[in-house]
């Protein structure tokens, strides 16, 4: 299993990290070479797996930790915890890439960037399969519990019209 450190931010007390472990591919098996993102935490010496932003939310109150100051400093690293991990769902960062959605949906894309408000952190994501209409959701975090919510956005014309 190779690991491949895609973003790294420092906190106070630690350091958080996306990685993306990748599966030694094969040469008897055209499917070998998965790959899978995950987060994680360095302190003390040590990786500590976070499945969710409550481990993450929890080892910040343990430590006293400001998650809302350390989260603002690269907010878009840390949605990937919720949107990718927790929820499977691609999070909408690069609104270059996601203009589309602004004449399907009526949101303005620039605007829903991935970003710390209060005490917590919001952003959209969504699914966008090949052959399959696209949905989205504002997503909001609670940088105190951890807790995730997601409320769908409707496209404006739901039957394909526009």
């Amino acid at each position: 299993m190779k690991t491949e450190v895609l973003a790294s931010v420092r906190l106070d007390g630690g350091v958080f990290e996306l990685v993306r472990e990748v599966e030694a591919s094969s040469s008897y098996d055209a499917v070998s070479g998965a790959s899978a993102l995950r987060a994680r935490l360095r302190a003390e010496g040590k990786p500590i797996p976070v499945e969710s932003f409550r481990t993450l939310a929890q080892w910040a109150a343990e430590r006293r930790v400001d998650l809302s100051i350390e989260v603002a400093k690269l907010p878009a690293v840390f949605a990937q915890l919720a949107g990718a991990i927790e929820l499977g769902l691609r999070v909408v960062e690069l609104p270059a890439l996601y203009d589309f959605l602004e004449d399907k949906f009526g949101i303005g894309i620039t605007t829903e960037v991935p970003r710390v408000e209060g005490n917590s952190l919001l952003f959209v994501a969504g699914n966008f399969g090949l052959g399959q209409a696209p949905a989205i959701w504002r997503v909001t975090v609670d940088l105190t519990t951890g807790a995730v919510e997601q409320i769908p956005v409707p496209p404006l014309h739901p039957h394909g019209g526009r």
